[in-house]
Formats: structure tokens, sequence, C-alpha cells
């Protein structure tokens, strides 16, 4: 018998993790569209940050069967992640955002390179706003300093991306990943806390680990791309985000990496592009980074290939629970 999809007949075991924080606007969407899944044999996990609208009930009603880990606080994304994966028993895992809606085959697709071929590590599919056919993401590219780009973001798609290709990173909202690799690079890094960069972190890893990070066309879901750090253009989110991208840097760049293209990538783009807020948002960001990556080189504690630090203590709940993300950078 044909089969006109191009998914293999024998139903890869897949757990999908959907980490929700206050998210009771999406969730049942999310796990409608889970549930319709084709090809695939479904473990669905849902973690709940401590939210306050009823999400995790939302979830234990819905009748796709998922097993729900009620957190007291929130572990931000990368620690809900890690949460979720840990309780999985499939091989391969899926993490999904509430606020993103696969298709019918879109799961299958997604883990098929992973299935076929043991030097891709992970894989991200082609991302979609809200009925319409215009790219939001299509995998991610990062430049010297670490800011991310979108190719095609914000066009109609035309065809240009109906390709797989390799990337540098792909997208937390819709991220493939075998359950072996997380277990023996210990998952996402949770120093990013709350948010933004633990995704292309993690890629990096499985990268200098000998993997390749895909690009999967046909893979394919739609992503509302909702905010929970206070607006995509708010001053908290800069804040998040700038202090994350600089932790990305320190951990995964090289000194002479750092000196010969991070740096004047970065000088560049704080003149060029942005105003005095960015500008001391960014400044601040790099004090702080690189004190405490002089502290850790004083302690001889971490090494290269990159200086692994901590920029930030773990923050309480009650600090932390309106800061939950839920889309890629």
């Amino acid at each position: 018998m044909s089969n006109p999809s191009g998914i293999n007949a024998s139903r890869p075991r897949v757990a999908v993790v959907v980490l929700a924080w206050n998210s009771a606007r999406d969730l049942e969407r999310c796990l409608d569209c889970v549930a319709a899944s084709q090809g695939v044999r479904l473990e669905v996990i849902v973690v709940d940050n401590a939210s306050g609208d009823g999400s995790a009930d939302i979830a234990a009603a819905h009748s796709v069967g998922a097993r729900i880990l009620r957190k007291r606080r929130n572990l931000g994304c990368a620690g809900g992640n890690n949460a979720g994966w840990r309780a999985a028993r499939s091989p391969f895992v899926v993490f999904l955002n509430p606020d993103c809606f696969v298709g019918p085959e879109t799961l299958a697709r997604l883990v098929e390179p992973l299935r076929r071929d043991p030097s891709v590590g992970a894989t991200g599919g082609k991302l979609y706003y809200p009925d319409t056919t215009v790219i939001q993401h299509a995998g991610g590219v990062l430049f010297p300093n670490a800011i991310a780009d979108h190719p095609g973001a914000g066009t109609e798609d035309d065809g240009s991306f109906r390709q797989d290709r390799e990337c540098d990173y792909v997208t937390g909202a819709l991220t493939a990943v075998r359950r072996n690799d997380l277990r023996s690079l210990g998952g996402f890094d949770p120093e990013f806390f709350p948010a933004y960069y633990e995704e292309a972190d993690l890629c990096e890893r499985l990268r200098r680990s000998g993997k390749r990070i895909l690009f999967v066309a046909n893979s394919v879901a739609y992503h509302r791309e909702s905010v929970g750090v206070g607006g995509r253009q708010s001053r908290r989110m800069l804040r998040i985000g700038t202090a994350s991208r600089v932790l990305f840097l320190l951990k995964n760049r090289g000194v002479p990496q750092l000196v010969a293209r991070t740096i004047p990538a970065e000088a560049r783009w704080m003149v060029r592009r942005h105003g005095a807020g960015v500008r001391a948002e960014t400044l601040r960001a790099w004090l702080v980074g690189v004190g405490f990556a002089l502290r850790c080189l004083a302690r001889r504690s971490r090494r290269p290939p990159g200086i692994r630090t901590k920029l930030r203590p773990a923050a309480p709940a009650a600090r932390d629970a309106d800061t939950n993300r839920t889309q890629s950078r």
C-alpha cells in the first residue's frame, strides 16, 4: 500500500511536552491539534508553571489523556521543559508551545529526520502566523553577536522555503530532539531564566557534539506568538533577552572569538541600530556577565570552549510569576 504523506508506516513513539503558564486561552485548541496527530504514538505531558488561570485543569480534562505536572513555582522555560522530557518515556520529544497549533502530520514529519539520520540532533518546523501563509520561522540564524534572524519572516510563503536545510537553531515553539541526546547533554540549561536563548544554547551544544540542526519544511504549524514577559518591546523583555544573549555568548564563544568577532559586531549593532535605552541595557548586561565570568575564571571552576557563567541568581517564584516565555527570539 502506498503512503502518500511520505511518513514511515511504523509509528514512532513521541512525547509532546507542552509548557503552560496562564495558557487557558490557547491550551485546549493546542491539545485538540495534538490529539488529531497521525503517524505517531502519542505521549502528552503538560507542565504547568504555577498558572493562576486553571490551565492545568483544562489540560487534565482534555481527551488527549495528558500527564499533568503541576509545579508550585515558575521554573522558567528551561526548567519547565526539563521537567517534561525527564518525565517522558518515548524516544523522541517534541517541545510545543501552547499557542502553537500543529497539523495532523506535523509531528510525524518533524521526527522523521531524527529516525532516519543519526547525524541530525534537533529539528524544527515551519511556523506561519495564524490563518495565513505568512512565515514566522523557517530556521534561525545567529549573527556573531548572537542577534537572531528568521529568514523570510513576515513575508508570504512563495515556495522559497520548501526544502529542508541546516540552520543555526530552531525555535523552541516547535522543536524535536531525541530523549537520549537530551539526557546526555543534561537538557536545557536553567541558567537561562526565565527565558530566551535556551533553545539556541541547546542547539549549540548539540552541534558541538557532532549533530546537525535541521529545518523541516513540510512540518507546518501556526503560532500565535503570544508574549509572556511584558510585551515584545517592553523594557522587561529587553532586559531579560539581552542578559540571556550575553550569557549565551559568554558560555558558547571562546575568548579569541569574542575578541575578534563578537565584540566588534556588538559595537556596530549598538551604534547603528539602537537608541540610548537599548545601549544602556546592553552595556549593563555585558558588565554583569563579564563580572561573573571573571569570578568563574578566578575560581578555575569552568573552562572553554566558552566561559560558563551565571548572570543572575535564581529568582523566587513570586517575583517571576509573570515571566514565562512562549516564543522564539
